[in-house]
């Protein structure tokens, strides 16, 4: 469902929709106070409408419960979050892969063949989604990265986004990979190996890169030596972690990070120099799988709606969260073992919430409150309305947003997202409603929002996003 068609069904189909008491929308004597003011809608940076993706192991192709046909409920669920998005194939396990048999077999390695990367572009052209496909830069070979990629570039067609050679790189002298001396240097120069390799099968082919864990360093250095062979660049973050870690916990995953700021300076700054876009093409709460009982949570719809909004503010065009069928950090979750029926978790909400609020062109706003851990974002859509996206991170305070506009608009909804408490894992939902298996989902709350000499006041419960849509 596109924004349009959410708005007119909101409004127009009354009889499939339940209004709740407007008051809920307005001010509460009991709430904290702030003040939103949106004044400059000519200065919008666009929002991709394939900016939503969700990233998987390589590991996931030669097991055959996934992505085969009987995976409906896994591609419905996946359509429901955008008609547009990127499905991106690497993670730890890239480096472990084995394409046709060309590797010595080791017990790690994954064998992948033709048969696996057409399960795979069945999948994306049911959905409709573009992917990134990462080479074995690890343990593989230029002639063995060059055999896969023309395979998989013949099978996917203009599907395929971008190949990427090596996963996290900069991490390659402390996994074992490569020796401790290992350096940008000597990454740049294996990457130049497989780039010419792949290009003398596929004249043209996308590539983009690097895909880097932290060592943002890395980032302008090579897109300096290979200014006109990328697509993009690309990063990798984590709010916290590992899973195992008892200080991976709902309030630091919450917490403002400082190293997200400082990382994407140091990849803008890359992109700008040759004039590329950029992606988060691996992110998630709680790196080494998620932590159950923080990953799994409302805190993570939150902080996934929040976050995927302060990527849109900050220049991304895109972002794939990592584990996507698997871990406590996975947005879906498999209900037994092989079955291939999923169920939505609580970050899927906060997906979703996004694809809905997230659509047209995000303007700035200035959001002023009393030292909460609140945050709010302002999109304008291409049909003049606005919508203001309104993200509550204190667990137990409430908060009043008396907003402002230039512009005037006549009416308002709001859609909100909620859970009994900021630690649940279950009753989470977008507009009243839980998404099915089947991924069908139909908001059954939709509060009205009165507007006065373009005012209004968005009540926010705590632990809860509000999504108020003006036109």
């Amino acid at each position: 469902m596109n924004r349009k068609e959410f708005i007119v069904g909101c409004f127009g189909a009354a009889t499939s929709l339940a209004y709740a008491n407007p008051a809920l929308a307005q001010s509460n004597s009991s709430a904290a106070q702030a003040t939103l003011t949106v004044h400059d809608l000519s200065k919008g940076t666009p929002i991709p409408s394939d900016f939503t993706g969700i990233s998987v192991e390589t590991s996931i192709l030669p097991n055959t419960a996934y992505f085969n046909n009987s995976d409906l409920s896994l591609r419905e669920l996946l359509k429901r979050l955008g008609n547009n998005g990127v499905l991106r194939v690497g993670g730890n396990s890239s480096e472990y892969s084995n394409w046709m048999g060309m590797s010595p077999m080791r017990p790690q390695m994954y064998k992948i063949g033709p048969q696996e990367i057409d399960r795979l572009a069945a999948v994306a052209e049911d959905i409709n989604w573009q992917v990134i496909y990462g080479l074995n830069l690890g343990t593989g070979t230029p002639e063995q990265a060059a055999a896969e990629a023309k395979a998989v570039h013949a099978r996917l067609g203009h599907r395929l986004l971008a190949f990427q050679i090596g996963n996290e790189p900069d991490l390659f002298a402390g996994n074992g990979l490569r020796p401790r001396t290992y350096t940008v240097d000597n990454y740049m120069q294996e990457w130049q190996e497989f780039y010419t390799a792949v290009q003398r099968v596929i004249p043209g082919a996308p590539f983009a890169g690097p895909d880097i864990a932290f060592r943002t360093n890395w980032e302008m250095p090579f897109a300096t030596k290979f200014p006109h062979d990328l697509r993009f660049l690309s990063l990798h973050y984590y709010a916290e972690g590992p899973g195992s870690s008892p200080k991976s916990t709902i309030e630091r995953m919450l917490a403002p990070n400082a190293s997200l700021v400082s990382r994407t300076s140091d990849l803008a700054a890359a992109a700008a120099a040759i004039n590329v876009p950029y992606r988060m093409t691996e992110c998630n709460s709680c790196y080494g799988g998620g932590r159950a009982g923080v990953s799994d949570t409302l805190g993570a719809a939150l902080w996934g709606v929040d976050y995927m909004f302060q990527l849109a503010a900050s220049g991304y065009t895109g972002c794939n969260f990592h584990g996507g069928t698997g871990g406590p950090y996975s947005p879906l979750a498999e209900l037994g073992s092989g079955q291939m029926t999923y169920s939505a978790r609580p970050l899927y909400y906060g997906m979703l919430m996004f694809g809905l609020g997230g659509q047209g062109e995000i303007v700035p706003s200035i959001l002023m409150q009393p030292n909460l851990n609140i945050s709010a974002y302002t999109v304008t859509g291409p049909h003049h309305d606005l919508q203001i996206t309104v993200v509550n991170k204190e667990p137990a305070t409430s908060v009043d947003i008396v907003i402002t506009m230039d512009e005037r608009y006549r009416k308002g909804s709001v859609l909100r997202l909620t859970g009994p408490d900021i630690a649940s894992k279950t009753g989470i939902t977008l507009g009243g409603s839980t998404v099915s298996s089947s991924g069908q989902w139909q908001p059954s709350t939709v509060e009205a929002l009165s507007i006065t000499n373009r005012t209004t006041t968005l009540h926010v419960p705590a632990a809860s996003a509000a999504l108020a849509t003006l036109s």
